[in-house]
C-alpha cells in the first residue's frame, strides 16, 4: 500500500510540473478516482490492520490532492468522511488525543467543503446560529453529503472534548442545525444516519435541555427500520440509550445482536464498519458490570 502511494505521488508530481491546466485537471481527476476507489476497497476489507494501514496512506494522498485543488468539494467531503471514519474506527478507544485531532481535521475539511458551495457566509467553529442558518439556506439537496459529514465530525469532536470542557456543549445547537437540514433533505442518507444521530442525541441530553428517552426510542425504531445493517448505529444506541435508561437487559440484548449479526461481504460499504462494531460490542459486553 505504501509502495503504491509513493509511486502515485511521483507520477502526479512529474505530470503536474510539465503540463498545462487541462493536463493538471485530468491528472487530479484520475488520481482522485484512484483514491476514492481505494477507500471504497478499504471499507470492504475485513482485515482490520490491513484496512488501518491502507486508510492512513490513502488519507495522506487525499490531502496531497486537496493541496493541488483546494476548493474541490468532492475531495473535501471525502476527506471529512475519511478522517472522521478513521478516528471512529481506530482511535477513539485507544488514543483520545489523536481522535480529537483527527475529528478536528475532519470538521475543518467539512467546513471547507460547505464554504466552497456558497459565498455569503463562511462556516467555521465559531459561527453563530444565524450564520449557520444563512449558510444552509444557500444549499441544495446535492450538498447533503458535505453537510452530513461536517455534522458527524463536529458532533463526534464535541462528544470527546466535553469530557474535559463543558464549554463545547454550547456548539451543539449549531451541529443540530446542520443535521436538521440533512434530515429534512434526506432522513435515510447513509444508512439512516440522521435518524441514528437523533436516537443517540435525545438519550444523552438532559431532559431540561430537551433530551427525551421516548424520542430517542422513536428515532431508534425508525433508524433500525431503514438501516438495521448499520451495526455502528445499534452500538451507539446501546452506549447511549441503554446506559442512560439503566436497562442492563437491553444493553446485553443489543450487543449480542451486533455480535451475532452475519457479516455480509456483498454489502461492501459496511464490511469494515460492521467488523469493527462487533469487536467493540464484545469489549463492551465484558464491561457490563462497570456500566450497570
Amino acid at each position: 500500500m505504501q509502495h503504491k502511494f509513493v509511486i502515485l505521488l511521483i507520477v502526479v508530481s512529474v505530470l503536474l510540473t510539465n503540463g498545462c491546466s487541462l493536463k493538471r485537471d485530468l491528472v487530479i481527476s484520475s488520481a482522485s478516482l484512484m483514491v476514492k476507489g481505494a477507500l471504497e476497497s478499504i471499507l470492504a476489507e475485513d482485515d482490520i490492520e490491513l484496512a488501518r494501514t491502507g486508510m492512513e496512506a490513502e488519507l495522506k494522498l487525499l490531502e496531497g490532492l486537496i493541496r493541488l485543488d483546494p476548493d474541490n468539494v468532492e475531495l473535501l467531503t471525502v476527506a471529512a468522511k475519511g478522517f472522521a471514519g478513521y478516528s471512529l474506527l481506530f482511535l477513539e478507544d485507544s488514543s483520545r488525543t489523536r481522535a480529537i485531532n483527527m475529528y478536528r481535521r475532519a470538521r475543518e475539511y467539512g467546513f471547507r467543503a460547505v464554504n466552497s458551495l456558497q459565498s455569503e457566509v463562511q462556516l467555521n467553529g465559531s459561527s453563530g446560529l444565524g450564520d449557520v442558518r444563512l449558510t444552509l439556506s444557500e444549499l441544495d439537496r446535492e450538498e447533503v453529503p458535505s453537510v452530513y459529514w461536517t455534522a458527524v465530525a463536529w458532533s463526534s469532536l464535541i462528544n470527546l472534548e466535553r469530557e474535559t470542557s463543558f464549554n463545547v456543549l454550547a456548539e451543539i445547537p449549531r451541529v443540530n442545525l446542520l443535521m436538521e437540514w440533512v434530515y429534512r433533505q434526506d432522513s435515510t442518507f447513509y444508512f439512516a444516519g440522521p435518524m441514528w444521530y437523533y436516537a443517540v442525541y435525545y438519550s444523552t441530553v438532559p431532559p431540561i435541555a430537551g433530551g427525551s428517552l421516548e424520542l430517542s426510542q422513536q428515532y431508534y425504531n425508525s433508524a433500525n427500520g431503514y438501516g438495521n445493517r448499520f451495526l455502528f448505529g445499534k452500538l451507539m444506541y446501546a452506549k447511549s440509550y441503554a446506559i442512560q435508561s439503566l436497562d442492563r437487559n437491553l444493553f446485553i440484548k443489543l450487543l449480542n445482536e451486533i455480535i451475532d449479526h452475519p457479516i455480509d461481504k456483498s454489502d461492501s460499504e459496511l464490511v469494515l464498519l460492521n467488523t469493527v462494531a462487533q469487536l467493540k460490542a464484545k469489549a463492551l459486553l465484558h464491561r457490563v458490570d462497570y456500566y450497570f
